[in-house]
């Protein structure tokens, strides 16, 4: 880890915070659920989803009694099910993250130049191996 007994230098450890920069979690971005939800409706895959649709009644309109209308009335929910569920997973996912962040130390006990020093925990620095 290039650390004996005697810890980092404190040199050493402000190089490696400049290196690697700080030890924190990225802030979760604040946006509304409700333009994060409908954000859901626009990804690639629910994009297909709705050109699937649209080809479907395109298709009813040009070969009435085929039962394309039908198709294209059932994909709309699938996109509605998908977005819900991708929207509720990230939402779980970001709060499991607020979470942990209220559990991580605010300080940290460190050995620096052969001295303990209480430190901010963002400016932890990493072990080289």
């Amino acid at each position: 880890m290039q650390s004996g007994q005697e810890g980092l230098s404190r040199s050493e450890a402000r190089r490696r915070l400049e290196e690697y920069g700080p030890n924190r979690l990225e802030p979760i971005r604040k946006t509304s659920l409700i333009y994060r939800f409908f954000k859901e409706f626009i990804h690639f895959f629910a994009i297909v989803l709705w050109i699937a649709a649209g080809l479907a009644f395109f298709a009813e309109l040009h070969g009435p009694g085929e039962g394309m209308g039908m198709l294209g009335w059932a994909i709309i929910p699938v996109i509605v099910v998908n977005a819900s569920f991708s929207f509720w997973q990230e939402y779980r996912a970001e709060r499991a993250v607020a979470a942990l962040q209220e559990l991580l130390p605010h300080n940290v006990t460190v050995i620096r130049d052969g001295q303990a020093a209480q430190i901010a925990a963002a400016e932890l620095v990493p072990a080289i191996w």
